[in-house]
């Protein structure tokens, strides 16, 4: 399996006031081997992004030798997939299509996206069928630029339970959808080895980890093997499904930390958890990633 971290890891990668490919050369030397970009409303990769500078970029991220692993977004935080208002389901699905069209022009292999955000809810049952049919189409413009398009457990109100998820992301009769598990996400209410055995197939592991307070009253994220997710059972679980793919650590810049030296510590965690659920799996000892 291959090593790879959210470009929101970085300073300014929240909002796109950051150099793409700066931070491609920052994680390089931390020791991944690619970078999850992230679509946004202005910067390197944007909503309105023209074709000639994305030809312009791909040619600076050869140069350099740089992989992007995928691409995520934030767009999709206020705005639905499966709102009752039309205007908003169409923008959210021009979004994807937008990740889509920019992913096949540089080469990104895959995509991950929330399948619905449940505000003013009109039917439980219908979100399911308008997720499923928004999906659906989006899978056909996934095949026609060749990019996988990955569901992912979100807490939007959608899906949130592994039986149900499971059941969502192999009901999609297309080699183009794949499932996108968040293992932090999955690990709020249910250890997140249930979720993954469900699955059919996976195209994308987003690393991230928990911590629960006062009677599981209070859960924060918190850096991964700082948390309480069973790394092993996880790791058993992805290697059943002859998953070898990239590991994506997902989390967010923090401020008073060296920028460099938190994305080596978070390197030389994912190398740990990498080893871990191994059939001759060595004795791995306990990090901290504080500093």
């Amino acid at each position: 399996m291959k090593k790879s971290i959210t470009i929101w890891a970085l300073k300014g990668g929240i909002s796109g006031n950051i150099s793409v490919i700066n931070a491609l050369k920052e994680v390089k030397m931390a020791g991944f081997d690619g970078l999850e970009v992230s679509l946004w409303e202005n910067g390197d990769i944007a909503y309105n992004s023209k074709l000639s500078d994305l030809h312009q970029l791909k040619k600076s991220i050869d140069n350099i030798g740089g992989e992007i692993s995928s691409m995520s977004t934030l767009l999709l935080n206020n705005i639905s997939l499966i709102s009752q208002e039309k205007s908003e389901r169409n923008k959210a699905y021009h979004i994807c299509q937008k990740m889509l069209d920019i992913a096949h022009e540089l080469n990104i292999p895959s995509i991950s996206i929330s399948p619905g955000k449940i505000t003013n809810i009109f039917s439980y049952k219908d979100c399911i069928l308008r997720a499923e049919e928004q999906i659906k189409g989006l899978a056909e413009y996934a095949e026609k630029k060749q990019v996988l398009l990955c569901v992912e457990n979100v807490w939007q109100g959608l899906l949130l339970s592994p039986i149900e998820f499971a059941n969502f992301c192999n009901s999609i009769d297309s080699g183009w959808v794949s499932s996108c598990i968040d293992i932090g996400n999955a690990a709020f209410f249910t250890p997140p080895d249930l979720w993954i055995n469900e699955l059919n197939r996976i195209g994308k592991v987003h690393i991230t980890d928990i911590r629960k307070r006062r009677n599981n009253t209070l859960i924060e994220f918190v850096n991964p093997l700082e948390g309480q997710v069973n790394w092993k059972e996880v790791m058993q679980s992805i290697r059943k499904l002859k998953y070898n793919g990239y590991l994506t650590i997902e989390t967010f810049a923090k401020h008073g930390q060296s920028q460099f030296e938190s994305l080596k510590v978070l390197n030389m965690s994912l190398e740990k958890i990498i080893l871990m659920g191994k059939t001759n799996e060595k004795k791995i000892d306990n990090i901290s990633t504080s500093r």
